[in-house]
């Protein structure tokens, strides 16, 4: 019965961080970019990217 409570758990928590450490530190930006909007998602996605990052002293600029 806790199975399915754990799981659940680990799932929310993987889903918070868009991107990882390693890929905020060394990256391709442009890829990353590419990537998300090839999935569907909006230039706004940037801005959970920069949050995710935050801890790393990375920050994403968008060019326009």
């Amino acid at each position: 019965m806790r199975a399915p409570l754990i799981i659940s758990l680990l799932l929310s928590l993987s889903a918070c961080a868009t991107i990882g450490k390693e890929e905020c530190l060394n990256g391709n930006w442009e890829e990353i970019g590419f990537r998300d909007g090839t999935n569907g998602r909006t230039s706004d996605y940037l801005q959970k990217h920069a949050k995710a990052c935050s801890k790393t002293g990375v920050s994403p600029v968008q060019s326009l």
